[in-house]
Order: C-alpha cells, then structure tokens, then sequence
C-alpha cells in the first residue's frame, strides 16, 4: 500500500490539539510530513509545553496512523512547542 501525504493529513486531522479544541490539520500545527517506505515521520507543533502533554501527542498520532494504516508501519511523531508568536497568530486566525 501506497500512502500519501493526503491521507495522513486526513488522519492527522482527526486528532484535537487539546488546549485549543481544534483538529492539527485546521490550526496549522502539521509542519512536516516524511514518507520513506513503511516509515513515516512528522513534525507537529502544540501549545501545551508540559512533557506529559507532547508524550499524549505523540501516542495519538502513532496510535491513529496505525490505526488507519496498520502495525506494520513505522511511526516518528517529533512534537515541537509553538513560539509565542505563532500562537498568537493561530489564535488570532481560528479561534475569533
């Protein structure tokens, strides 16, 4: 099986960004997407700086992708914190 970008954002918007109650892939949070073979890789940015909060991301994307595209895949979820003025930014664009 094939797997696009597309489809992973498909997945990716279907997981909330918890503080702020909107899907990645709306906010804008999705920064980088990588497919090599049965690996994918992603670079996600959430406004919570809390390790246990990046640990969370983390798990809902790989258990998601997986999900969608089985355990055979390879999932590296990198989870970065929004800079202060990228949040403001999204917050001034999604959340009026």
């Amino acid at each position: 099986m094939t797997i696009t970008r597309e489809q992973i954002l498909e997945v990716l918007g279907s997981i909330t960004e918890p503080d702020l109650k909107k899907d990645l892939v709306t906010l804008n949070l999705v920064e980088d997407i990588q497919i090599e073979g049965n690996k994918i890789s992603v670079l996600v940015n959430i406004f919570n700086t809390a390790l246990h909060a990046k640990k969370r991301m983390q798990e809902a994307i790989a258990f998601n992708l997986k999900r969608v595209f089985g355990d055979s895949i390879e999932v590296e979820a990198t989870i970065k914190v929004c800079q202060k003025n990228q949040k403001k930014r999204i917050v001034k664009s999604y959340l009026k």
